[in-house]
């Protein structure tokens, strides 16, 4: 089985091919990192890791064997995918806002136990 996410007017694709229990995903190779991002579990369940294509310049795919991953993670991943190319690309963001809204996350992320303990914490710190 074969599912392919794509948008017209955008150079973002994802197709996962599906073959005796296995998966194939593939991937402009600049997208790496976001999928890395959002689902970390499956180039740590892949015994190959990404490889860039030797025949497909600026491709890159990930091979998860049978038995190397869980069903669930396919299932919210294919249900990212679906989302990232009709929702979020559907609001015109091109490709490189879809990467910078993505540096945005993890910035805010990153900054929220900083922010929490610095000006939400109860007593303040104690100080030597």
């Amino acid at each position: 089985m074969e599912y392919h996410f794509e948008r017209k007017r955008s150079d973002f694709w994802i197709t996962v091919h599906e073959n005796d229990g296995a998966y194939n995903i593939s991937t402009k190779t600049g997208y790496v990192g976001i999928i890395n991002y959002f689902f970390p579990i499956l180039e740590k369940r892949s015994p190959t890791k990404w490889k860039e294509s030797k025949k497909y310049e600026g491709m890159s795919t990930l091979w998860l064997p049978q038995d190397h991953y869980d069903q669930d993670v396919i299932a919210k991943f294919l249900d990212w995918c679906e989302h990232v190319t009709n929702d979020v690309l559907w609001l015109g963001l091109n490709t490189n806002d879809l990467k910078m809204l993505t540096a945005a996350v993890v910035a805010l992320f990153l900054a929220v136990p900083y922010w929490k303990s610095r000006y939400f914490s109860k007593g303040g710190k104690a100080h030597a």
